[in-house]
């Protein structure tokens, strides 16, 4: 009995085309069967084997692997070609969404960083303030000398100094509290902490610091000379 010869492939205006599958000239029969995602008449046509090709192709990227379209946090899109030739992912409107909510939540880390910064630079101060204080009582015990910090107002440093004589001289260069933080005030005579050779204080008080969002911090020098943080 004869091979029966496989028809000729036409394409819309009726002229031979090539196969949608392998591209003979002859339809093979092999995409026939409904696993096809394209319809028989653009199975049949040069435009219908590119598709065809096309629709292969980004499904074998499908398979292997996602392609982000954007980094961490974002939806993933599938980089594939679909039934209707359209790519899977999110609409505009969820993109923007996204991003608002990004945008969002990272203004709100931001604000409350620069809170917790700030609030850690003035911790950072009072404790600074207080070893300098507690240092120099000792440099006065081993010179037999008096010396003291000297705390302008609104300023954002303090001066240490020592007694030659009947005066006082500064000891190096003033000393500069951590960035946003200044001396509120200091009630103690003179405006400086004054320790003597024995320990004791002979000027004695408070010292606040404050930061540019007003919190505050106090460290307290009693006349005994003992040191001491204070909210």
């Amino acid at each position: 009995m004869a091979a029966q010869a496989l028809p000729v492939p036409r394409n819309e205006i009726g002229a031979p085309g090539r196969c949608g599958c392998c591209g003979s000239d002859r339809v093979c029969g092999k995409r026939s069967s409904g696993s096809n995602p394209l319809p028989a008449a653009h199975r049949e046509t040069p435009t219908g084997s590119h598709r065809v090709h096309l629709a292969l192709f980004f499904r074998t990227l499908e398979s292997h692997r996602w392609c982000r379209v954007l980094w961490h946090g974002f939806r993933v899109v599938n980089f594939s070609v679909a039934m209707g030739g359209h790519c899977k992912g999110w609409s505009f409107v969820e993109v923007t969404t996204g991003l608002f909510l990004v945008a969002t939540v990272t203004t709100m880390f931001v604000f409350q960083w620069q809170h917790a910064r700030e609030g850690m630079a003035l911790r950072t101060a009072a404790r600074q303030v207080m070893l300098d204080l507690l240092g120099i009582r000792l440099r006065a015990a081993a010179t037999n000398r008096s010396h003291r910090l000297v705390f302008p107002a609104a300023a954002a440093s303090y001066q240490r100094q020592w007694r030659i004589g009947s005066t006082y001289t500064n000891v190096g260069p003033p000393v500069s509290l951590p960035a946003g933080v200044t001396v509120a005030s200091c009630n103690a005579a003179g405006q400086a902490i004054t320790f003597r050779p024995r320990g004791n204080a002979a000027t004695f008080g408070t010292i606040v610091l404050r930061n540019r969002r007003g919190a505050q911090r106090q460290v307290v020098v009693d006349i005994a000379g003992r040191v001491r943080l204070q909210e």
